[in-house]
Parts: C-alpha cells; sequence; structure tokens
C-alpha cells in the first residue's frame, strides 16, 4: 500500500562513467585493458536496470576520453597489451608472458566473480598454494591456461551478456575444459556487446528515460588548469607547485572538445556537465556557462564551505551560482551517495534498498519545502563488490522508489525545469571538490606536485616551439599534454591513495610528456626518466615479516607484540568521507602456523558497551563473516561449520580491537592471501567502512624460516 504524504522528493541520480586515456598513439597501443572489462560489464548494465522501470529516470555521465576509447574497441580487436597476450595461442606463450597473464587474470573480485565459478576458484587456490608467481605460472598446462583465460572473461561480463548471450551461457554451463575455439568465440561475442553500449545510451536519452551529461574532455580537475591558486582558496594550508604554466587555453580546449564530441554522438549540445571530481570554482563556472552549459553537479562540502554552514538541509535545494554568467548546480548528499557507493555491498539487497528509502523517509518528513536529493558517485567501479553484479539491489532499489507515492525521480535538466522545487541563489562559491570540499587529492603532495612540475615543464617547451611546428605536430603535441592533465594521474600520487597498479599509472602519465617533447622535437629533461611515484606503497603497506603469538587483550602490550605483523594504514583508505569521523587508523594484521591475528588502531574508546560492533568479511577458499561487539569484556566463541568445532574466535577491544581466528575456519591453509573488510556497525546500519571498495589482500601464509639464512 502506498504511503501518502503531500510533499514530493525528487531523486536526482547521476552516475559517473569515466576511465583515464590508456591509449599509447604512438605505439597504437593500449597499456590498461580497463575500458573493455568495464564496457563488457558496467557501462551497458546501469542504464538496462534503470530501462526495465517505467518511473526511473536518471542522469548519466560519459566522459569524452572514455567514449572516445569505447568506439576503438566497439569497431573490433584493438592493439590492447593484455588482450592481445590474452587472445595469443596458449601453445606459444612466452614465460614472461604466461607470468603477465597469471597477475591479469585475477583481476576479478574473488568473493563475487571467482567464488560463483568451481574451476576459477580451484585455480585462485591452486596459485594460492605457491610462494611465487613464477612458479605458478610454469605450473600451468595449456588447459589450465585456456580455463583461467575463459574464465577471468566469463567474471567480467554482465548480467545482460549472461542472459542474453547463447554463446556467453554456453560457456558458463560447459564451466571447464574450454578450447581455443571456446576462447576466441568469446572474444568476438565480447567485442560485438561493446558496439551497443553507446547507441543504448542515446536511445534511452531519445525516449526521454535519461539524460546524458559530459565531462571536460581528459577529466582535467578544471579550476587547478584557471589558476593553481585554487588550491589555496580552497585550503590556506595547501602547497603548490614551484613551476606551473598557464594552462588557461587547453582548460577552454577540454570544454570545447567534450561539446563537439557529445554533439557528433547525440545530435545535439550537452546542457548538463559533471566537472570532473565534482571540483568546481567561480571560474571554472562561468567558462562553462559561457559555452552554454546550463547545469552542474558539485559536492556538499563545496556549499557548506560556501555558505559557511553545514545545515544539511540546505543541500536539498536547486541553486543558481554566479553574477553575470549564471549556471545551475546540485550539490550531492554525499552520505546517501556513499552508502550506495562503499556500504551497500555488504548488505542483503533488499535491507540496503530498504534502508536507503528510510533515511529518504527520514529527509521528507524533517524539511518543510519541496526537495530534490542529489545521489552522485561512480557508475561503474562499486558494482563487483556486490553479488551479481548489484542486479538484485537495483531491483529492489527501484520497485521500491517507485511504489512511493512521496518520492519519484528526475533528470537534472527535469530538475531545474521543474517550478515546485525549492530554489537558492549565491553569487559566488569556494573552490573544491568531492572529497575534503579541497584539491589536496590532486595538488599539494610533493609527488603531485612534481607530476605538476613535469607537466608544465612540457606545456612551456611547447609552447615555445609552436613556431616550428606543423599544425598536425601542434595537434599532436596539445594532445598528449591534455591527456595528462587528466585528474587520475594525480590521484595515484602521493599517499592517500593505493593501488598495485601504480607504477603503471607513473609510467603512462610520464610517457605521454615524453611523446610532447619527442614530437616537438626537444630532448626531455632527465628527471621525466625518473618514476615519480617512490614512496607511497612502503608507507602506507608493509607485508608480514615473521610469526607473531600475540595476547588477545585490546593492547598492543609492548613493542615486540606485533613487531613481525604486517601493516596497513586505514586512513589512506578513507579519502571520500569526512575525515572528522574517522575511527579506523591502522591495521596489524600476522599469524603462527594455526592462526590468523588481527590489531585494529581507531578512536574505539567512545564505542565501548554503546551498541557498536565490528564486522569483518574474510574470503579465501572459503568466505566467513564475523561480527564482534565493542565490548568492554574479552569475547571468546566457537568457530562452527555444520555443528563442527574448528577452534575458538577471540577478541578484545580497549586502546585497539584485537581478533584471532583459527585458519582452519577458513580452510585457509594453503592460500597464501585472504581478502578482508572491515565496517563499524550500529543497530545494522555502517558507520564506517574499510576499504571503502572490495577487501585488503592480506598475506596470511608464508614460511618465514625458509627465508633465513646465516
Amino acid at each position: 500500500m502506498k504511503t501518502q504524504k503531500a510533499k514530493k522528493l525528487h531523486l536526482a541520480f547521476l552516475w559517473h562513467m569515466h576511465q583515464p586515456y590508456y591509449k599509447d598513439d604512438t605505439q597504437n597501443e593500449y597499456k590498461m585493458p580497463w575500458v573493455f572489462l568495464h564496457a563488457i560489464k558496467d557501462y551497458y548494465e546501469l542504464p538496462n536496470y534503470l530501462a526495465k522501470f517505467d518511473g526511473i529516470k536518471a542522469t548519466f555521465n560519459l566522459v569524452p576520453s572514455l567514449l572516445e576509447q569505447l568506439e576503438e574497441y566497439e569497431n573490433g580487436f584493438v592493439n590492447d597489451t593484455f588482450l592481445s597476450i590474452l587472445k595469443k595461442d596458449a601453445s606459444i606463450l612466452t614465460a614472461e608472458e604466461k607470468e603477465y597473464l597469471c597477475d591479469a587474470l585475477f583481476f576479478s573480485n574473488l568473493k563475487t566473480m571467482i567464488h560463483p565459478f568451481p574451476r576459477y576458484l580451484e585455480l585462485y587456490t591452486k596459485k594460492n598454494s605457491f610462494k611465487e608467481k613464477k612458479e605458478f605460472a610454469a605450473s600451468l598446462d595449456e588447459s589450465e591456461l585456456i580455463d583461467l583465460e575463459v574464465l577471468f572473461l566469463l567474471s567480467w561480463c554482465s548480467n545482460a551478456l549472461r542472459e542474453e548471450s547463447k554463446i556467453v551461457s554456453l560457456l558458463i554451463n560447459k564451466a571447464k575444459r574450454y578450447d581455443a575455439y571456446d576462447k576466441d568465440m568469446l572474444l568476438k561475442e565480447l567485442f560485438s556487446f561493446v558496439a551497443k553500449i553507446i547507441p543504448f545510451y542515446a536511445s534511452l536519452q531519445k525516449q526521454g528515460k535519461i539524460e546524458i551529461a559530459t565531462t571536460p574532455f581528459y577529466h582535467p580537475i578544471l579550476p587547478l588548469l584557471l589558476d593553481k591558486n585554487a588550491a589555496k582558496e580552497a585550503d590556506r594550508n595547501a602547497v603548490t607547485p614551484k613551476i606551473f604554466a598557464d594552462f588557461r587555453d587547453d582548460a577552454t580546449r577540454h570544454v570545447e572538445q567534450a561539446i563537439s564530441k557529445y554533439e557528433s554522438l547525440f545530435g545535439k549540445k550537452p546542457t548538463t556537465f559533471w566537472p570532473a571530481e565534482g571540483s568546481i570554482s567561480n571560474e571554472a563556472l562561468s567558462l562553462l556557462s559561457r559555452h552554454g552549459v546550463l547545469h552542474v553537479g558539485a559536492d556538499e562540502d563545496v556549499l557548506f564551505k560556501s555558505l559557511e554552514s553545514k545545515y544539511r538541509f540546505n543541500i536539498y535545494k536547486k541553486y543558481t551560482v554566479g553574477k553575470e554568467h549564471k549556471i545551475g548546480v546540485l550539490f550531492r548528499d554525499k552520505t546517501l551517495s556513499d552508502l550506495i557507493g562503499f556500504a551497500y555491498s555488504g548488505k542483503k539487497p533488499q535491507e540496503a534498498a530498504e534502508d536507503f528509502i528510510s533515511r529518504l523517509s527520514e529527509i521528507h518528513d524533517s524539511i518543510n519545502f519541496e526537495a530534490v536529493v542529489p545521489i552522485i558517485l561512480d557508475g561503474e567501479n562499486a558494482w563487483e563488490y556486490y553479488d551479481n553484479n548489484a542486479k538484485e539491489f537495483f531491483q529492489h532499489l527501484y520497485e521500491m522508489i517507485e511504489k512511493t507515492e512521496w518520492c519519484d525521480t528526475m533528470t537534472f535538466s527535469e530538475v531545474f525545469s521543474e517550478n515546485t522545487i525549492e530554489a537558492a541563489s549565491l553569487e559566488s562559491i569556494r573552490p573544491g571538490s568531492w572529497i575534503y570540499g579541497t584539491f589536496s587529492t590532486w595538488m599539494g603532495h610533493e609527488e603531485k606536485n612534481r607530476a605538476w612540475e613535469l607537466l608544465s615543464d612540457a606545456k612551456i617547451a611547447f609552447e615555445s616551439s609552436k613556431s616550428e611546428l606543423s599544425d598536425k605536430e601542434i595537434e599532436a603535441a596539445r594532445k598528449e599534454l591534455m591527456i595528462a592533465e587528466g585528474s587520475d594521474w594525480f590521484w595515484w600520487y602521493g599517499d592517500d591513495h593505493y593501488t598495485p597498479l601504480a607504477a603503471q599509472f607513473d609510467e603512462l602519465f610520464r610517457k605521454h610528456l615524453l611523446i610532447v617533447y619527442k614530437i616537438i622535437g626537444k630532448e626531455p629533461p632527465p628527471k621525466l626518466y625518473e618514476a615519480i611515484n617512490k614512496t607511497k606503497t612502503t608507507k602506507i603497506r608493509q607485508k608480514p615479516k615473521n610469526y607473531i603469538k600475540p595476547d588477545i587483550d585490546g593492547q598492543i602490550t609492548d613493542f615486540y607484540e606485533w613487531l613481525g605483523a604486517g601493516s596497513m594504514d586505514l586512513s589512506a583508505e578513507l579519502s571520500t568521507m569526512d575525515s572528522s569521523g574517522f575511527c579506523f587508523e591502522k591495521l596489524y594484521w600476522g599469524f603462527d602456523d594455526e592462526n590468523i591475528y588481527f590489531a585494529i588502531v581507531g578512536k574505539f574508546l567512545e564505542l565501548i558497551d554503546k551498541g557498536y560492533d565490528l564486522h569483518i568479511e574474510l574470503v579465501g577458499t572459503k568466505a566467513i563473516s564475523l561480527t564482534l561487539p565493542f565490548s568492554s569484556k574479552r569475547r571468546v566463541v566457537k568457530c562452527v561449520e555444520d555443528e563442527e568445532t574448528k577452534g575458538f574466535i577471540e577478541s578484545a577491544v580497549a586502546d585497539v580491537f584485537e581478533v584471532s581466528l583459527p585458519k582452519s575456519c577458513l580452510e585457509c591453509g594453503c592460500d597464501m592471501l585472504l581478502q578482508a573488510s572491515f565496517e563499524i556497525r550500529k543497530n545494522s546500519k555502517i558507520v564506517e567502512r574499510a576499504p571503502h571498495y572490495g577487501s585488503f589482500e592480506l598475506e596470511v601464509n608464508e614460511k618465514f624460516l625458509e627465508d633465513w639464512y646465516i
């Protein structure tokens, strides 16, 4: 039965689809396969979920650098480093190529993408029985390698492919013992599927089901290109690069080329932009407005700083910003957006959808005006952490929204056309992004600033050489500079984010700049050949160094208790949350022959005996969940499987939260790695999660004695 409420609450979903430019144009080669993989799993999937519901609308942001790459993949097989090796006959692969594949073919989520395929899990377990990748690669015969290749691709297949493609369905049912013909047939099917994506979006927009938004072409932080001092306006303690070129002309080109690309694909000019990383400033908004952009999305932190108030109900209005060049702005609800992006994957689909609707109901009942709730988040990276690519979550969510009388969904353009929605105006805003409301993720750290300085050197060298270059050379050099201005490269520099692929991002960024020097015929500075990203991994994460046997008492009793443990800086994994709310600070983990141990450092004293729980998800050969109370009493509970006790789980919290559990609970006697995630919950609601996406990969089995020598 529908609930009757007088005023409406309007949801404005914006799903942001983006990948940086992975192609080396000089070699005509894609260095990373993420555009292709997300194409077969996410880019069609999300609008397809929406298309099945008559009453659901949303805005989808398609970044031009992504669209340009999708167009190449949809035309058939491209020169992609990963796909080119995968396509080769398994019998002629070199040892180096096999080792490369033995890394890349496990870039699937263990719980949601590997576990559902028994043969894939079998090969994963085999991999984890080897200490060295080289040994595992050498052990694989041709049949095992083909199975691994096909199962990897199947694990990335969307529900749309699994339900509509006879080939994908046939291969999933076959389960194992694939051959070269199966692999080739599957690859052809997947490339054919990619060709459906852009036309599908265009069709939905023509039907009025969705609005397609876009972003400055190569996803740059527009306010910084216009004025590096925007970083200081956002955070007066920000340190800016010592060398900084004039990038204003490139800022304009990013906007103009994005509009041109959009018009060529969708037959009209875009009216809505999602500025990269939600980064806006008065100058950036003016630039967009002068080019005909009518509305943008930004983050609540920028609004709060601009109003000098954190009164939450202010974000549920539509704003007009500016004096001469006015533009509409919606400010995202960070809490609701992050719950979908980072937290609900750990809940049952119906429970997550009900929680979301209950939070909307609280907003609706607490305000006295007709409100818009902007829900803006990544549209491609979250879903592999949900079961079944979040299909059931979206089914429940969209069904509940359709049945809720007081709630509906609108595109951004519809929000600004609807006169009943509460409106407000601002003559000016504080510069900022959707992370902390500052630009610290892209400028300020020594490594980030070094990248800007190398980029500036290349830009200055190019400008001084233009008179000697042909039009074609000028165009090619500008393209490389604009690619290097994208936000993603700077994201992975510094110590605030971790990825095992950081070295590849670093190399590709510097390669784009080296190409600039090659085009203009000048010698690159020697420092451009040196890695920028040098210190982050060891600072954020260290592997276990020896066996440990700690007392589980909620305290790090002495210096030696956790000395041999691995460690990880959890604050680096919480970068899109309000830092004032951090509880998690650091993780220690270690093991002996029988048990695995965790010690989590954080601000826990205020949580003890107040209804909070620590929820731990662990995935190895087997997956288990633990819910342990923040209790002043030490806890010892049985680890039971089919009524058979496999040992005892111990936990205690005081200065730190310490946990011990038997390896037998996880059946991980031979697993070298364990995937783990940690949540603080109260009344089943998630308060904080580490990591935001997915799981940490932790070493839990290593024979340290084998490495000792005299």
